[in-house]
């Protein structure tokens, strides 16, 4: 099975559950009501980075990973410094840091790796989707 180990305390695989995620300090729950919830929380991973983590439930299962590193430093705390450049030079970083972990971007047989900067949520930052299995029934 194909995982992304963050820390020693979470890895990102296709069978995650909110039971997995319900240890972590700082866990902050945003359910949008119409059946997906993300999890979101900042980590310090194994690599000497914090990554801000966000983990995306429909209907109870897991549906896809945004990862991004944080540094408030280089990227900027809040809308009052931020700028597309500082997003851009994140997801730049991201992709460096993903790709370095055996998480390029691109299509692959288990899922996909998308990094980059979207206009729509003014961020810079990756996400990871598995494929779902089909049914065997």
């Amino acid at each position: 099975m194909l995982s992304l180990e963050i820390n020693s305390e979470f890895t990102i695989h296709p069978l995650i559950s909110v039971e997995n995620l319900l240890h972590l300090p700082g866990l902050k729950v945003r359910d949008l009501y119409n059946g997906y919830c993300w999890y979101e929380f900042v980590t310090y991973s194994a690599t000497d980075k914090d990554v801000a983590v966000g983990i995306c439930f429909h209907e109870g299962h897991f549906s896809a990973a945004r990862l991004s590193l944080w540094d408030s430093v280089i990227y900027g705390t809040s809308w009052s410094d931020w700028s597309e450049q500082k997003q851009k030079l994140c997801a730049n970083d991201t992709e460096e840091w993903l790709t370095s972990k055996g998480f390029a971007p691109g299509q692959y047989e288990w899922g996909s790796v998308w990094v980059g900067y979207d206009p729509k949520s003014a961020s810079g930052h990756s996400l990871i989707q598995y494929r779902k299995k089909p049914d065997k029934s």
